[in-house]
């Protein structure tokens, strides 16, 4: 464009483009390009992609590489996060925002016993979640709120991953650790539903294939 000497751009000549019967075929078969199956190559590349990224999103460590990825933590705050995700299932967001006063309670269960319980509000289908805490976690929880920045704090724990030679493991995976030895331990599927908070039935039945201990277990049960 032109610039005249009020300093106002005058617009840019237009180009006519010359309109052969063969350019015209060019524009239609590309206009009707909009129409056309999705390419296979690019179609099974991206499924494989997701299958990859679901893959990854449910791997779970063992108990050993949990414990070892505590243990390894130099910070305690790390420390702390790792053993509460692993004993609980609890997502990030509720681990770094507890707060024992509140949410540490003490109820009563259906036989009358005193139990310590975190409550993390309700479901979105409006059920209470409340997970019993395991003794093993109970200084943890009163330690919370932390104190170091989160950014800090799974830093330490990136670095305690790689420090067991696991580098690829990621603080989510404990949650899926925590169902793992659930059902490694003869749960039942909707229990763990329960303690991960899963207001969809269909979310937790992605752990199902972990179950086949447990359900040997039920078939030499039968006479």
């Amino acid at each position: 464009s032109s610039t005249g000497d009020a300093g106002v751009s005058s617009p840019a000549p237009m180009i006519r483009l010359r309109r052969s019967p063969a350019g015209l075929s060019a524009f239609a078969r590309v206009r009707s390009c909009s129409t056309l199956p999705p390419i296979p190559a690019r179609r099974s590349r991206s499924s494989n992609c997701a299958a990859h990224s679901r893959a990854e999103r449910t791997r779970a460590t063992s108990a050993a590489e949990w414990r070892a990825l505590a243990a390894a933590c130099q910070l305690q705050d790390a420390a702390d996060m790792v053993l509460i995700a692993g004993y609980t299932g609890m997502r990030e967001a509720s681990i770094k925002h507890f707060d024992p006063a509140r949410q540490l309670l003490t109820l009563r269960d259906e036989r009358g016993h005193p139990a310590r319980v975190i409550d993390l509000g309700t479901s979105k289908s409006g059920q209470p979640i409340r997970i019993p805490a395991h003794p093993r976690i109970l200084l943890a929880l009163r330690r919370a709120p932390f104190r170091h920045n989160m950014r800090w704090i799974y830093e330490h724990i990136k670095r305690a991953a790689a420090r067991i030679g696991a580098p690829q493991l990621t603080f989510h995976d404990l949650r899926h650790t925590a169902a793992s030895l659930l059902l490694a331990r003869g749960t039942p599927l909707d229990v763990v539903g329960m303690i991960l908070g899963h207001a969809d039935p269909r979310t937790t039945r992605r752990y199902a294939h972990l179950m086949l201990a447990a359900k040997r277990r039920a078939i030499g049960r039968l006479k």
